[in-house]
Protein backbone atom coordinates (compact mmCIF):
# COMPACT_ATOMS: atom_id res chain seq x y z
CA UNK A 1 0.00 0.00 0.00
CA UNK A 2 2.89 2.33 0.71
CA UNK A 3 4.03 1.85 -2.91
CA UNK A 4 0.58 2.90 -4.18
CA UNK A 5 0.59 5.94 -1.90
CA UNK A 6 4.07 6.94 -3.12
CA UNK A 7 2.99 6.51 -6.74
CA UNK A 8 -0.04 8.73 -6.10
CA UNK A 9 2.12 11.37 -4.39
CA UNK A 10 4.81 11.43 -7.06
CA UNK A 11 2.85 11.05 -10.25
CA UNK A 12 -0.65 12.35 -9.68
CA UNK A 13 -1.17 14.49 -6.63
CA UNK A 14 2.05 16.09 -5.51
CA UNK A 15 2.79 17.67 -8.88
CA UNK A 16 -0.60 19.38 -8.90
CA UNK A 17 -0.22 20.58 -5.32
CA UNK A 18 3.29 21.95 -5.91
CA UNK A 19 2.28 23.76 -9.09
CA UNK A 20 -0.80 25.16 -7.39
CA UNK A 21 1.20 26.36 -4.40
CA UNK A 22 3.60 28.20 -6.72
CA UNK A 23 0.79 29.71 -8.80
CA UNK A 24 2.05 27.96 -11.93
CA UNK A 25 -0.01 26.96 -14.93
CA UNK A 26 -0.72 23.21 -14.99
CA UNK A 27 -2.55 20.64 -17.08
CA UNK A 28 -2.45 22.46 -20.36
CA UNK A 29 -3.18 25.97 -19.12
CA UNK A 30 -5.24 25.60 -15.94
CA UNK A 31 -4.35 28.32 -13.45
CA UNK A 32 -2.59 26.89 -10.39
CA UNK A 33 -4.34 29.38 -8.13
CA UNK A 34 -7.72 27.89 -9.04
CA UNK A 35 -6.47 24.42 -8.29
CA UNK A 36 -4.98 25.61 -4.99
CA UNK A 37 -8.39 26.82 -3.83
CA UNK A 38 -10.03 23.50 -4.72
CA UNK A 39 -7.28 20.97 -4.16
CA UNK A 40 -5.90 21.64 -0.69
CA UNK A 41 -3.84 19.24 1.37
CA UNK A 42 -6.81 17.83 3.33
CA UNK A 43 -8.88 17.18 0.21
CA UNK A 44 -5.86 15.58 -1.44
CA UNK A 45 -5.31 13.22 1.52
CA UNK A 46 -9.02 12.35 1.73
CA UNK A 47 -9.26 11.53 -1.97
CA UNK A 48 -6.03 9.53 -1.90
CA UNK A 49 -7.19 7.44 1.06
CA UNK A 50 -10.65 6.90 -0.45
CA UNK A 51 -9.12 5.69 -3.74
CA UNK A 52 -6.64 3.37 -2.04
CA UNK A 53 -9.25 1.79 0.26
CA UNK A 54 -11.79 1.54 -2.56
CA UNK A 55 -9.27 -0.21 -4.81
CA UNK A 56 -8.37 -2.56 -1.96
CA UNK A 57 -12.03 -3.32 -1.28
CA UNK A 58 -12.76 -4.06 -4.92
CA UNK A 59 -9.74 -6.35 -5.23
CA UNK A 60 -10.67 -8.18 -2.01
CA UNK A 61 -14.25 -8.64 -3.19
CA UNK A 62 -13.20 -9.93 -6.60
CA UNK A 63 -10.76 -12.38 -4.98
CA UNK A 64 -13.37 -13.56 -2.46
CA UNK A 65 -16.04 -14.15 -5.11
CA UNK A 66 -13.45 -15.81 -7.36
CA UNK A 67 -12.38 -18.28 -4.67
CA UNK A 68 -16.02 -19.36 -4.33
CA UNK A 69 -16.24 -20.10 -8.09
CA UNK A 70 -14.01 -23.04 -9.04
CA UNK A 71 -12.77 -24.22 -11.47
CA UNK A 72 -12.64 -20.88 -13.32
CA UNK A 73 -12.21 -18.77 -10.15
CA UNK A 74 -13.87 -15.90 -11.94
CA UNK A 75 -14.58 -13.11 -9.46
CA UNK A 76 -16.91 -10.13 -9.72
CA UNK A 77 -18.08 -6.99 -7.97
CA UNK A 78 -20.69 -4.29 -8.53
CA UNK A 79 -20.25 -0.61 -9.26
CA UNK A 80 -22.70 0.11 -6.44
CA UNK A 81 -20.06 -0.72 -3.85
CA UNK A 82 -17.60 1.97 -4.98
CA UNK A 83 -19.31 4.86 -3.14
CA UNK A 84 -19.86 2.56 -0.15
CA UNK A 85 -16.13 1.73 0.03
CA UNK A 86 -15.04 5.32 -0.56
CA UNK A 87 -17.45 6.89 1.95
CA UNK A 88 -17.05 4.13 4.52
CA UNK A 89 -13.26 4.18 4.44
CA UNK A 90 -12.77 7.92 4.87
CA UNK A 91 -15.74 9.00 6.96
CA UNK A 92 -16.37 5.90 9.08
CA UNK A 93 -13.37 3.53 9.16
CA UNK A 94 -10.52 6.02 9.51
CA UNK A 95 -12.13 8.04 12.34
CA UNK A 96 -12.99 4.77 14.12
CA UNK A 97 -9.44 3.50 13.60
CA UNK A 98 -7.98 6.62 15.23
CA UNK A 99 -10.47 6.50 18.10
CA UNK A 100 -9.80 2.85 19.07
CA UNK A 101 -6.06 2.65 18.28
CA UNK A 102 -5.11 2.12 21.93
CA UNK A 103 -7.76 -0.53 22.62
CA UNK A 104 -7.00 -4.27 22.95
CA UNK A 105 -7.14 -6.35 19.77
CA UNK A 106 -10.41 -8.10 20.69
CA UNK A 107 -12.12 -4.71 21.10
CA UNK A 108 -10.77 -3.46 17.76
CA UNK A 109 -11.83 -6.66 15.96
CA UNK A 110 -15.33 -6.33 17.42
CA UNK A 111 -15.56 -2.63 16.55
CA UNK A 112 -14.39 -3.20 12.97
CA UNK A 113 -16.81 -6.09 12.44
CA UNK A 114 -19.70 -4.01 13.82
CA UNK A 115 -18.70 -1.10 11.59
CA UNK A 116 -18.57 -3.31 8.48
CA UNK A 117 -21.95 -4.82 9.38
CA UNK A 118 -23.47 -1.35 9.80
CA UNK A 119 -22.03 -0.09 6.49
CA UNK A 120 -23.10 -3.23 4.66
CA UNK A 121 -26.61 -3.12 6.12
CA UNK A 122 -27.16 0.57 5.38
CA UNK A 123 -25.50 0.25 1.95
CA UNK A 124 -27.60 -2.78 1.02
CA UNK A 125 -30.80 -1.15 2.23
CA UNK A 126 -30.07 2.16 0.45
CA UNK A 127 -29.15 0.43 -2.80
CA UNK A 128 -32.35 -1.60 -2.62
CA UNK A 129 -34.33 1.65 -2.26
CA UNK A 130 -32.65 3.03 -5.39
CA UNK A 131 -32.67 0.03 -7.74
CA UNK A 132 -35.25 -2.14 -5.96
CA UNK A 133 -32.73 -4.89 -5.30
CA UNK A 134 -29.72 -5.40 -3.05
CA UNK A 135 -26.62 -6.29 -5.12
CA UNK A 136 -25.74 -8.89 -2.51
CA UNK A 137 -28.45 -10.93 -0.88
CA UNK A 138 -27.33 -13.27 1.88
CA UNK A 139 -29.45 -16.38 2.32
CA UNK A 140 -27.62 -17.88 5.28
CA UNK A 141 -29.59 -18.59 8.45
CA UNK A 142 -27.24 -16.04 10.05
CA UNK A 143 -28.23 -13.24 7.70
CA UNK A 144 -30.31 -10.25 8.74
CA UNK A 145 -32.80 -9.19 6.07
CA UNK A 146 -30.31 -10.49 3.48
CA UNK A 147 -28.13 -7.40 3.94
CA UNK A 148 -25.54 -8.80 6.36
CA UNK A 149 -24.34 -12.25 7.34
CA UNK A 150 -23.32 -12.56 11.00
CA UNK A 151 -21.13 -15.57 10.13
CA UNK A 152 -18.75 -13.07 8.51
CA UNK A 153 -17.84 -11.56 11.90
CA UNK A 154 -14.29 -13.05 11.91
CA UNK A 155 -13.76 -12.04 8.26
CA UNK A 156 -14.85 -8.43 8.86
CA UNK A 157 -12.84 -8.19 12.08
CA UNK A 158 -9.72 -9.52 10.36
CA UNK A 159 -10.23 -7.24 7.38
CA UNK A 160 -10.52 -4.33 9.81
CA UNK A 161 -7.14 -5.21 11.33
CA UNK A 162 -5.61 -5.39 7.85
CA UNK A 163 -7.15 -2.05 6.89
CA UNK A 164 -5.84 -0.62 10.15
CA UNK A 165 -2.31 -1.53 9.02
CA UNK A 166 -2.93 0.18 5.68
CA UNK A 167 -4.32 3.24 7.47
CA UNK A 168 -1.28 3.41 9.76
CA UNK A 169 1.13 3.15 6.81
CA UNK A 170 -0.69 5.95 5.00
CA UNK A 171 -0.46 8.16 8.09
CA UNK A 172 3.35 7.77 8.35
Amino acid sequence: MKLIAEFWDRIIGREILDAAANGQTIAGGIDGGLIARIWNEKAYKTIKHALIFTAGGLVAEICYTGIKNPPTFQGHTQLWVIPLYAFGSVFVFEPLCKRIADKPIYARVSAYAAMFFALEYVGGWATEQIIEECPWKYTSPYSINGYINLAFFPLWGGLGLLAEKVHNSLEE
